[in-house]
């Protein structure tokens, strides 16, 4: 009787031992594995002539993650396309185009940097 209570209580012991080692040690990610991806996002707010020939346009892009949220001028055509080729070409892939009048906004993100 005595044996089978003990051999009941290792049984317990080695079930709750292989859950516990399983829950906190096997199945836990490791110190050095990276988070799930963080997104930057910036917006190309539209083109315009750039007054210097009427054959060339720029378009603004806003990337309101870096400190001082950074407006950059790209040179493109009137559609963006040139714009956004530059900006998939550096990671950004587009995520929205919003029309604003005359102009489309274009939303896009990228893996953060």
């Amino acid at each position: 009787m005595r044996t089978q209570r003990i051999t009941i209580v290792l049984i317990a012991g080695l079930v709750v031992g292989a859950f516990l080692l399983n829950r906190f040690v096997i199945a836990s990610p490791a110190a050095n594995e990276e988070p799930k991806s963080r997104w930057e996002y910036c917006r190309v707010l539209g083109t315009w002539p750039s007054g210097q020939n009427d054959n060339r346009y720029v378009a603004q892009v806003v990337v309101p993650s870096t400190s001082e949220g950074k407006v950059d001028s790209i040179e493109t055509n009137s559609s963006s396309v040139v714009a956004l080729n530059k900006l998939g070409a550096d990671g950004w892939e587009l995520v929205a185009a919003i029309p604003n009048g005359s102009n489309t906004e274009f939303l896009l993100k990228r893996a953060k940097r």
